[in-house]
């Protein structure tokens, strides 16, 4: 087997590790936390631990496109590049990260703003804000694993802090049982974790140097244009994922609300499906382009498209076959099972599905701004549609809106990939 097929499988079953974690963890953590707090108190720590996903996007999208940057530049065999941009995000990493710390600590303890804001509470929520940030220095070693061909094991390595964490979080809970104690357990496993990996990456990715000698402020300015427009890709899933669940909610009531939510998040097995191959391909296609290899970096585009196409229609035809059960098991029977709603929702999830993979090129290759403001522009439009004629429509109704708004940004993301794929300069060594 091919080295390059290797690397593709390694990063198929990280993700799949990765997507079986978060099932697992998800299933696991209601009961463990119910086992040891009422359900007011559960509920306290979830609105605490809520606030720091506010946070996740203060990187300013710089993780991924360094990723990117770093794999093209090695791709090239450009050792030197792909240290001014990794050092470059590293320092800015590190120094937003404490200016924004130094902020909340002020925000929490020396204000009145939150004067009525326990002080464990306060504690509680700094912890878990500090292992935001943490988070993004493990974001930026993986990125020298995945630079280094080696993204399944990079992958893998995270996922495993998250497990680590999580389950320091775990222990908390049953050992000491505060807010406090459980963020702090989440913390310490998630710095342990960190060092963990850059000491492996020191190892494994030696190419890269942990320091700051190489950084430039020309070369995070460059780096940070494509960046930015990564962070346009979360406000545009919140647009349309949270934008329909309350604009249904508005005109079609609370219950349906649920209704729609349930079978959103069944049909969307489908998109989890095909994300787990397009990711893991997509550190590939980077390398294929910084090494100039344009008939490589064509071929494995096309084959990735054919494999996403019939993971699509396989996984649908699964769904089709086995949601009525699933409905009946997950739901106890509260939501019912109706095969329109059911077939349109998998229409949806389908069309999403089927752009994935051109998606990915685009960002792999640090070409996505003009997908990036196309899925805002989509998304309102399609809300702003919904909300003329969404009255006069069922929830099926509503869907075939969402569907359509769906359509057309894969429509354009085919065109701008294809548009990549058939430059000048890249076509004629094709």
């Amino acid at each position: 087997m091919g080295t390059l097929k290797r690397r593709i499988l390694a990063g198929l079953g990280a993700n799949a590790f990765g997507q079986v974690l978060t099932i697992v963890t998800q299933l696991a953590t209601l009961p463990l936390f119910l086992s040891h707090w009422d359900i007011t108190r559960y509920g306290i720590w979830l609105m605490i631990s809520s606030v720091p996903s506010y946070f996740s996007m203060a990187d300013g999208g710089i993780v991924n496109a360094a990723r990117n940057e770093m794999t093209i530049a090695l791709g090239s065999r450009d050792v030197l590049h792909a240290n001014r941009v990794f050092q470059s995000a590293l320092i800015f990493i590190l120094s937003m990260s404490l200016a924004i710390i130094l902020v909340v600590v002020a925000v929490l303890f020396f204000t009145p703003i939150v004067k009525n804001f326990e002080q464990d509470y306060a504690i509680t929520l700094l912890i878990l804000v500090i292992g935001i940030f943490v988070s993004f220095v493990n974001g930026l070693s993986e990125a020298t694993f995945c630079s280094v061909g080696k993204y399944g094991f990079g992958t893998v390595m995270g996922q495993t802090i998250r497990l680590a964490e999580w389950a320091g979080g775990i222990f908390g809970l049953m050992f000491f049982g505060s807010f406090i104690s459980v963020a702090l357990g989440m913390l310490l496993m998630r710095v342990a974790g960190v060092v963990l990996s850059i000491l492996l990456s020191k190892k494994y990715a030696p190419e890269f140097i942990w320091g700051f000698r190489l950084a430039e402020l020309v070369q995070f300015k460059k780096t940070m244009q494509p960046a930015l427009y990564f962070l346009v890709f979360p406000l545009a899933n919140a647009l349309s994922i949270q934008g329909f669940t309350l604009l249904i909610g508005s005109m079609l009531g609370p219950a349906t609300v649920t209704v729609f939510n349930t079978y959103r998040t069944l049909a969307r097995v489908i998109v989890q499906a095909t994300s787990i191959l397009s990711f893991s391909v997509g550190p590939e296609l980077s390398r294929l382009y910084g090494a100039r290899q344009y008939p490589q970096y064509h071929s494995l585009f096309r084959c990735s498209q054919i494999v996403s196409v019939g993971l699509v229609v396989l996984t649908s035809a699964v769904v089709a076959l086995i949601g009525p059960w699933i409905l009946q098991f997950w739901t106890h029977g509260r939501v019912q099972y109706q095969s329109g709603l059911l077939w349109t929702m998998l229409l949806y999830a389908t069309v999403v599905g089927f752009g994935h993979v051109p998606k990915v090129l685009l960002m792999s290759i640090n070409r996505h701004s003009s997908i990036a403001l196309a899925s805002i522009a989509v998304y309102a439009m399609s809300l702003l549609c919904a909300y003329l004629v969404g009255g006069m429509l069922n929830l099926i109704g509503n869907i075939f809106v969402m569907t359509a708004g769906e359509l057309c940004l894969v429509l354009l993301t085919f065109y701008f990939a294809e548009f990549e794929i058939r430059r000048p300069d890249l076509a004629g060594n094709c």
